[in-house]
């Protein structure tokens, strides 16, 4: 009896562990990335279209790694003004001055392109973040996006990008 007791004990452990070594996403229709497909172990797509992926541990940090850089080079395409940088600075919502995506330009540029022109650029920029974080275990659903003197670090505006 103890060896039954001890073996259905043992079991139990085994499956507390295998369930903590998997992640699972939930994804809008309109914001799957077919990457997702390349990493995961699985899918079920339900009644509304949404697709969860389970993904292995590290299958998940591949994943993000990779789907990280494709929507950095996407939201190239989408700065039409010479930019100086770009940061992608999602991981620590604390940090509020520097959370969100930050891009930076210089005053003369800011004044060529106009406000409005930028913003407009700025929201394709956001929505390509979105996409990423859409895509994650735990998203963030608002993310900032501001543009920034590359000199000075002034802001010149701040937008916010919010998921559907």
């Amino acid at each position: 009896m103890k060896r039954l007791i001890c073996a259905l004990f043992a079991i139990l452990m085994m499956s507390v562990l295998f369930a903590g070594c998997t992640v699972e996403t939930t994804v809008n229709p309109q914001y799957v990335d077919p990457i997702a497909e390349n990493y995961a172990s699985a899918t079920e797509v339900d009644d509304d279209g949404n697709i969860t992926y389970e993904f292995e541990e590290e299958q998940y940090d591949e994943f993000l790694t990779d789907l990280h850089e494709v929507v950095k080079e996407e939201s190239r395409e989408y700065v039409d003004s010479p930019k100086q940088y770009t940061h992608y600075n999602l991981k620590d919502s604390d940090d509020e001055e520097n959370y969100g995506i930050v891009v930076g330009i210089t005053k003369e540029t800011y004044e060529e392109f106009g406000e409005e022109d930028l913003k407009e650029e700025a929201k394709r920029v956001g929505e390509s973040a979105v996409k990423f974080q859409m895509n994650t275990e735990d998203p963030a659903k608002e993310l900032p996006v501001s543009y920034r003197d590359s000199s000075t670090g002034e802001v010149f505006f701040t937008i916010t990008v919010t998921a559907e």
